[in-house]
């Protein structure tokens, strides 16, 4: 997943909520969306 971040912390809670999903994959499995681990040189436009 590319997405864009700016570095507040809004854009990682928009980002979690984006990536979580509602389906139980595995029982006991944490059900959390994705974090913003790096900011990428190239940012996308949207």
């Amino acid at each position: 997943m590319l997405t864009p971040f700016c570095g507040e912390p809004a854009c990682e809670d928009l980002i979690k909520k984006d990536s979580a999903r509602d389906v139980v994959v595995e029982e006991g499995a944490p059900a959390m969306g994705a974090k913003g681990l790096c900011i990428p040189f190239d940012q996308p436009e949207k």
